[in-house]
Formats: C-alpha cells, sequence, structure tokens
C-alpha cells in the first residue's frame, strides 16, 4: 500500500471503513484562520502524520493519504498526495491534490523547502568557489581535471557546475 501501488477502499468491509471514516475525521481538528484539518496525535515520519488501516493487513499511510483515500475513494500508482497549504499535518481535501514526483519536487524548491549550495551538509564548495570555477574555465586555460584539482572535488563535479547541473542558483 505505498505509493508504488494503487490504493483503494474497494475490498473493505463498509461496516469497518464507516467505522474508519468516522474515527478519522473525528480525531481532526480545524484551525480557525487556515482551515487546516490537522490530526491531534499520530505525526510520524519527517513530520506528517500518520494513521493505520486494515486494508487487508495493518497498512501505516500518511493522514494526507487517508484523507484523500476516504474523500476521494482511491490514489493511482505512483501518485503523491501534496499540499497547497504547505502543512505536513493537514489532512483538509480541499487542501491536497494528486501529483508526481516531479510535481512534488517542483514544489519542495518552489517552497524553498530544499537545501542547497553551501548549506547542504555535504558541500565541499562555496558560492565563491563556484563564481571562481566559472570563470577560470571560461578563459579556457583550464581544464576540468585541473580545476578539480585545485578546489579538492572530482572533475565531474567541476563539470557540473561549469555547465550548471549543480548550483544553478549561483
Amino acid at each position: 500500500m505505498s505509493r508504488g501501488k494503487p490504493l483503494s477502499t474497494e475490498g473493505i468491509a463498509p461496516a469497518y471503513l464507516a467505522s474508519v471514516e468516522k474515527r478519522f475525521w473525528g480525531s481532526l481538528r480545524t484551525h480557525p484562520t487556515t482551515g487546516c484539518m490537522e490530526r491531534v496525535y499520530g505525526r510520524g515520519y519527517q513530520g506528517y502524520g500518520c494513521t493505520t488501516i486494515k486494508a487487508p493487513g495493518r497498512v501505516m499511510l500518511g493522514t494526507h493519504r487517508m484523507a484523500w483515500l476516504l474523500a476521494h475513494g482511491s490514489i493511482p500508482r505512483g501518485a503523491y498526495i501534496l499540499h497547497r497549504c504547505d502543512n505536513k499535518l493537514c489532512c483538509n481535501p480541499a487542501h491536497l491534490y494528486l501529483g508526481s514526483p516531479k510535481d512534488n519536487g517542483r514544489d519542495s524548491v518552489n517552497r524553498g523547502q530544499q537545501v542547497r549550495g553551501e548549506d547542504h551538509w555535504c558541500a565541499k564548495l562555496t558560492e565563491k568557489a563556484v563564481k571562481e570555477i566559472r570563470a577560470k574555465h571560461a578563459t579556457g586555460k583550464y581544464s576540468l581535471k585541473d580545476l578539480g584539482d585545485e578546489y579538492g572535488v572530482v572533475y565531474s563535479a567541476i563539470g557540473y557546475v561549469v555547465h550548471r547541473k549543480a548550483w544553478k542558483h549561483v
């Protein structure tokens, strides 16, 4: 019942589904100004709400995915449930929409949620070094290998910098 498999309420006993719905929607509190519906308990991986359902067997899923499932009946294979409100705990179906992994990544970048540049935990270069690398390479006097040796990174990393596949924001 992960993102890779389609998720549906089909095959779940109607009586069980009704009890799940009643408990789930009853466990939410609506924020008075934003309209976000947040689960009071059950916070899980990376700050998202989580809950379980027997469908068949015991399956743990994000509360936003559960809200979508209960409101719309199914989640297509490979689909992500994205938040318009940028609140990981929100389960309001009006704040949720279906998207692809690419949409999810784009959302993350547009909202400034991805760490990049010097702030990334494994960054070996600085913005200043990136500017210097591009300027030196543009003169034609330095090879990617020479620049890699000078800045302590492999030549392919220099290639990504020079061709703006990495450090695009600089």
